[in-house]
């Protein structure tokens, strides 16, 4: 379920001739030897290039990261001061320049450095914040703001320049700041709940960790039970989740139920928190199971589950790796440093063995569908339960909302504008739901099912039916395949022939000129389908010829005729084709219909019933149906005057 070293790299393991720096923005793991004199490396897990060059050795070195494009490394040995150390772009290792910039505050002393761009560098020390502006060319900064603040310690969130600085009596008061277009924004500070007690007084930097779940930013709090001081749960505080400038609110809350050493990491939207005492992780989503709506929402783990070593870095790496270390450094949002054995991995989720954790199958659905690139497996899963009969309707309902919901979401998205503009943006990893289309669900899920000889054909009707009210509750057309090929043979084979025509009649299922032909089909099997089929048709409008042909072939020549006459003429079809059909029927029958076109004949200047190649032919026979006597007699007792309308 978890792997650690689907990609890893090994680097020169901590010694007392070189230390070990990781750099959060690059993500890259940094190697000094020597105080750089003799060698700096800095690698990456994903990208095979290597920056690699030696300096001057100015002492022990503090802190050391690179700019985002790894021109210039910033090294911090005295307490106020950094040295930028300017790297060829060429990759040969080659110093360029290298020059310095104290704090502004002499008696500042510097407790971190983070880079938010290619030529700016934030100073973090004791007494508050300070961001330069790094020209290589010159070889020299420039002060562009400053922001004082006496903090204890800070954290940082590359992706969105967004730095959280400690203050307060105990450290639980926080203070976000988004460093932007050389800008320091300061966000509404707030106090987080961390359990403070006379045995636990203050809140220490790795007790707290920013996270990116589902598109939102979260602070994420280790908190104290106020008896005895062991954790008891992960607070997580959403960051913009307050109105206008209120303070971040307590959005969730994950129980733990455990004492010891944790760490967190988020690995594709699920919050896993290691423990080091008993070697497992803990493994949260908190978009899975029935979900509050107002006010804080407590989760408790879905699953506690132990890392693995990944195939890759078994085979790759022949020598012992602990799991659970002591002295693994953890570092968002998946990775995992381990300098005395000289190894950075990635630690990975693989979701494809979670089933088996889960009592509640839909809730191990829902778990699926929250990941990415899952949709196969989703739809594998959810067919092999509907076949097995493994979920109740209810479940199934709710399901295919699960399914409908970004669907709808993805249609009504470029609608959506906003007038307000603001100065900085809260950047949080995008969170894509996975889209299932119709055709999908239909060719994926519902034709393979109803291929399944073991299946119960009338829950199964049920089920397409959720999937149906779900299309149109959102006001989405149904795709005409699903209907016309699926549901309503599939509601036939089950016997729900009387619900059909109840959905039919009330137009739960829409109206299509092929679904009416699905319906002409079976209508052996029930009667009442046929008239709602010529029904569909006649409110379609454009199906006139087909409704005659229907009607002609059950032996309802007058019928068709009616039908007919309340059309305009351009719609006609072929008068001599009902003339056939007539001439198949008694004499009486014939007369009626071959007078009814002889008389709009004339009343038409548009009828080209005379002109027909066969006119003169049924003329002939007209005449010989009956004698002249007979027809005078028909007259005078109006035997005809009803059949036809005039």
């Amino acid at each position: 379920m978890l792997g650690l070293g689907e990609q890893w790299v090994a680097f020169e393991a901590s010694s007392t001739l070189s230390d070990i720096f990781f750099d959060d923005v690059n993500q890259k793991i940094c190697t000094v030897r020597g105080n750089g004199a003799l060698g700096v490396t800095a690698k990456g897990l994903y990208s095979r290039d290597v920056v690699s060059f030696r300096m001057k050795d100015s002492g022990k070195i503090k802190i050391m990261k690179f700019s985002p494009d790894q021109r210039v490394a910033s090294v911090q040995c005295e307490e106020s001061s950094v040295d930028f150390v300017c790297v060829s772009p060429s990759g040969d290792g080659t110093v360029c320049a290298q020059f310095s910039q104290s704090t502004k505050m002499r008696s500042a002393r510097i407790v971190g450095l983070e880079w938010v761009s290619n030529n700016q560098i934030l100073f973090v020390t004791n007494q508050g914040l300070e961001l330069y502006q790094v020209n290589v060319e010159k070889k020299n900064t420039k002060l562009l703001k400053t922001y004082n603040i006496s903090l204890y310690w800070f954290i940082y969130y590359p992706k969105s320049q967004l730095l959280i600085a400690s203050t307060g009596a105990s450290g639980a008061l926080l203070n976000p700041f988004v460093i932007q277009n050389g800008i320091l924004h300061r966000l509404p500070k707030f106090e987080v709940d961390f359990g403070c007690s006379n045995a636990k007084t203050n809140l220490i930097e790795r007790e707290v960790t920013i996270a990116s779940v589902y598109g939102s930013l979260y602070v994420m709090v280790l908190r104290y039970s106020l008896r005895d001081s062991s954790t008891s749960d992960v607070a997580m505080y959403r960051l913009g989740g307050g109105e206008g400038n209120e303070e971040c609110p307590l959005s969730h809350t994950l129980a733990l139920a455990r004492t010891g050493a944790f760490a967190i990491h988020v690995i594709d939207n699920v919050i896993v928190v290691h423990h080091q005492t008993s070697a497992t992780s803990l493994l949260f989503d908190i978009r899975v199971g029935d979900m509050q709506r107002s006010g804080v929402i407590m989760h408790r783990p879905l699953m506690s589950v132990s890392l693995t070593r990944c195939d890759r870095l078994a085979s790759e790496y022949h020598g012992e790796i602990p799991l659970y270390s002591p002295s693994w450094v953890i570092f968002a949002p998946n990775l995992i440093v381990d300098a005395s054995i000289g190894i950075f991995s990635t630690v990975s989720l693989y979701v494809e063995y979670a089933e088996s954790a889960f009592t509640n199958k839909c809730d191990f659905l829902q778990f699926i569908l929250n990941r990415r690139s899952t949709k196969d497996l989703f739809l594998e899963k959810f067919k092999s339960l509907l076949i097995d009969n493994q979920l109740t309707l209810k479940e199934i309902s709710k399901v295919f909302s699960w399914i409908v919901e970004p669907y709808v979401q993805r249609l009504i998205s470029p609608l959506k504008y906003t007038e307000n503009v603001s100065k900085y943006a809260l950047i949080a990893d995008a969170y894509e739901p996975l889209i299932i289309e119709q055709s999908e669900m239909v060719s994926r899920v519902f034709l393979l099912a109803n291929e399944c000889p073991s299946i119960d054909k009338q829950r199964f009707v049920q089920c397409m039916l959720q999937y149906l009210l779900s299309l149109q509750e959102n006001a989405i057309d149904p795709e005409p395949y699903f209907l016309n090929e699926i549901l309503v043979p599939a509601m036939v084979a089950a016997g729900e022939l009387n619900r059909l025509q109840q959905f039919l009649h009330y137009r739960v299922i829409p109206d299509a000129k092929q679904l009416a032909f699905q319906l002409l089909s079976h209508e052996a099997k029930h009667a009442p389908l046929i008239q709602l089929a010529v029904d569909m048709l006649a409110r379609l409008g454009t199906a006139a010829e087909e409704i005659v042909e229907v009607l002609l072939s059950r032996g309802q020549l007058v019928d068709a005729i009616r039908f007919l006459d309340g059309l305009s003429l351009s719609e006609k079809i072929n008068s001599m084709k009902l003339l056939e059909s007539a001439w198949k029927q008694d004499r009486r029958v014939r007369y009626a219909v071959f007078s009814y076109f002889q008389d709009r004949s004339i009343r038409s200047r548009y009828s080209n019933f005379t002109n027909s190649e066969q006119y003169d032919e049924y003329l002939r026979r007209f005449k010989a149906l009956f004698t002249s006597d007979e027809v005078e007699a028909a007259k005078r007792d109006s035997q005809f005057a009803v059949v036809l309308p005039e």
